[in-house]
């Protein structure tokens, strides 16, 4: 699959997150590989893979003391950008999502869904080839909900998608495949 959406379900528990770390490269399989654009996600090569993902956790990552800019800048420099790249690539993502009038806010003073908005900006920075958003909708409101939805079908033809999320219904109508964690079988276990 060179670009599309793919949707991952499964009970709490069954591995979601993990899958969306793995791929996020925050943590390394236990076991296996895990290439990305044909680069592995450990050994030499690990930070050239980083590049290829954008990744929009269910829990935030801000600092709440910073500027929304500020960690929107931060965010970009750990994808490699310099500064003037950086502060270019967080206008972009800023537009993109309606968000420019946040930039000088005090990330802690955010509501829910305007930390939300801001992780999946974070995650666009650099226009990654595979972007990974788990549990993407809580916490946003209807506008934040055709925001993403909006991002969504633009990236599908052009990117690779990965979606966790509870809302079996919700990811029914638009994604292009699905990798059902539950039924897997498990690991080590009896049958």
């Amino acid at each position: 699959m060179a670009h599309g959406v793919v949707g991952v379900v499964g009970p709490n528990g069954a591995g979601k997150t993990t899958f969306a770390r793995i791929v996020a490269q925050l943590i390394e399989p236990d076991d296996g590989t895990v290439e990305l654009c044909g680069v592995s996600i450990t050994g030499p090569n690990a930070f050239e893979a980083r590049r290829y993902v954008g990744y929009a956790p269910h829990r935030p990552l801000l600092r709440s003391m910073r500027s929304v800019a500020a960690n929107l800048q931060h965010a970009a420099r750990l994808y490699g950008f310099g500064a003037i790249e950086a502060a270019a690539e967080v206008q972009r993502v800023a537009a993109s999502w309606d968000m420019t009038a946040l930039l000088p806010m005090r990330a802690g003073a955010l509501s829910r869904g305007q930390v939300q908005r801001c992780v999946l900006a974070m995650a666009d920075l650099g226009s990654p080839p595979i972007v990974v958003l788990d549990e993407p909708t809580v916490g946003l409101d209807e506008a934040g909900r055709r925001a993403l939805e909006g991002a969504i079908d633009r990236w599908k033809d052009s990117r690779i998608v990965l979606v966790t999320s509870h809302e079996r219904a919700w990811l029914d109508s638009f994604v292009d495949d699905v990798l059902d964690l539950g039924a897997a079988p498990v690991m080590g276990g009896e049958g």
